[in-house]
């Protein structure tokens, strides 16, 4: 098994992180927390990505058989809790970090409405594809 591929990208993040580090350890104290915060933001809807590829995948293929509901679900019911929290403390860092991933969860929950699984009926909404009939 070749792990340099995987050393590669271990030692690109860790470049990353040094350099996040080195330039936050150049700003003041009063300048630091805004600025962690907003590379936090920045950082957090990166991942977003992943759930737009997913998305794409569902719309070409037409049907959901493949995007696991109790892991939407969960991620929905996670960021909703993050995201309030961001709102109600006043950090709007978090809410700013939160806010794009529960788009992405509402999106990718109302996919099971649209293009519903083919052999599984979705949890909670109880949606799946009508069987079709075979012709003779």
């Amino acid at each position: 098994m070749d792990t340099s591929y995987l050393y590669t990208q271990l030692g690109a993040l860790g470049a990353v992180f040094l350099a996040i580090f080195a330039y936050v350890g150049t700003l003041s104290a009063e300048e630091a927390p805004d600025a962690m915060g907003k590379i936090a933001a920045v950082a957090q809807n990166a991942g977003i990505v992943g759930g737009i590829y997913q998305i794409k995948t569902v719309i070409e293929t037409k049907t959901t058989e493949y995007m696991p509901a109790s892991m939407q679900f969960g991620i929905l019911f996670i960021v909703a809790q993050w995201t309030l929290f961001g709102v109600l403390s006043g950090n709007m860092y978090m809410a700013a970090a939160n806010i794009p991933g529960l788009i992405m969860s509402f999106i990718s929950i109302s996919l099971y409405v649209i293009y519903p699984p083919i052999t599984w009926r979705v949890p909670i909404l109880g949606t799946q594809q009508a069987p079709t009939k075979k012709s003779d």
